[in-house]
């Protein structure tokens, strides 16, 4: 499931706009969350952000070790937190990226 949410250049926020059709021109930032995301919206993930199939196969699998990874276009984290109820490790992964387009 991928679920954005952004800023526009109004300074007003948007939920749930759609990946496939997004006009990235219209934001400041954007904030996509994606977990367990299905084969179309992996397919999204590499043709519309451009992420590098290692970084997503990274997401998707798991169970990585803290890292931070540059490419051409943007920046991949892996990091962990504890989880406050359970005291379990949890994996965050995000992307860092100037200039959507």
């Amino acid at each position: 499931m991928i679920r954005i949410a952004a800023v526009t250049n109004e300074h007003r926020l948007q939920k749930n706009e759609a990946l496939e059709t997004i006009d990235f021109s219209k934001y400041d930032w954007c904030w996509i969350d994606f977990n367990h995301p299905t084969e179309a919206e992996t397919k999204l993930l590499l043709t519309k952000l451009h992420f590098h199939p290692l970084a997503i196969e990274d997401c998707i699998h798991g169970q990585q070790r803290p890292k931070l990874d540059y490419y051409d276009d943007f920046s991949f984290f892996v990091t962990h937190t504890i989880g406050m109820e359970s005291y379990r490790e949890h994996e965050i992964n995000f992307f860092w990226q100037n200039g959507i387009s």
